[in-house]
């Protein structure tokens, strides 16, 4: 009877052992039998494999032998923690009036004897925006799975990527007008900005005059209202 054995997946084969019932004793000597061979199934994931024993019947003349059913070589999963780290991809830009796209990730193990294979990604790793702001990509731990049954003590330790699309400067300038004294003061003035994007609007934006009533001829400098 092939017997059971067991090791840590990763570990070399013990060696493959066998008990035998019946042998005959000389002189306090137990007999031995001859030409036995235990190979066990192929296969190197976690899991029982079984260990098949052969026995050559002609360099055992005096035993008719029988081998019974059983022998296993289990192979135990290591379950030592291992730690998988991901960080999303991240990126700055300023705000050009594009769409702008940040994808992916890098992953990496502490151990260099767990494959990152058997790491399955549920999620959506990319994310983009136009508008000035912070975008979040939305990966976490839970986007992340182990699959290998060898290594069932896998930790995921997840930074989110994202998106940031910093505000462009803009200058705006009231522009200078005139009106008659004794006209009334108009209620906005006119402005340009210095860069603004074709097809943009800025709202909002108010030039006046703090003054009121009938102003003596001179020259009155314009304000942005608080508003702006």
């Amino acid at each position: 009877t092939a017997d059971n054995v067991t090791k840590l997946f990763g570990e070399t084969d013990p060696e493959l052992t066998y008990t035998v019932e019946g042998l005959v004793s000389f002189d306090g000597v137990k007999d031995s039998l001859a030409g036995v061979k235990l190979v066990r199934e192929k296969g190197e994931d976690a899991g029982d494999y079984a260990i098949t024993a052969t026995v050559d019947a002609k360099s055992n003349p005096n035993y008719v032998v029988t081998v019974a059913e059983g022998g296993v070589l289990t192979i135990a999963p290591n379950d030592g923690k291992i730690v998988v780290t991901v960080e999303g991809h991240v990126d700055t830009v300023k705000y050009d009036g594009k769409e702008h796209l940040v994808k992916g990730y890098e992953i990496k193990s502490n151990s260099t004897a767990y494959p990152l294979k058997f790491v399955k990604f549920t999620g959506r790793d990319t994310v983009s925006g136009s508008d000035a702001g912070s975008y979040a990509m939305g990966i976490s731990a839970k986007n992340f799975e182990n699959t290998s049954v060898n290594y069932p003590n896998v930790e995921f330790e997840v930074t989110d990527g994202s998106l940031t699309i910093l505000p462009k400067p803009l200058v705006i300038t009231a522009l200078s007008d005139s009106i008659t004294y004794g006209d009334s003061i108009p209620a906005e003035f006119k402005w340009v900005a210095d860069s603004l994007l074709k097809g943009d609007e800025l709202d909002n934006i108010h030039v006046g005059l703090d003054k009121k009533g009938l102003l003596p001829a001179g020259e009155y400098a314009l304000d942005f209202d608080k508003k702006s």
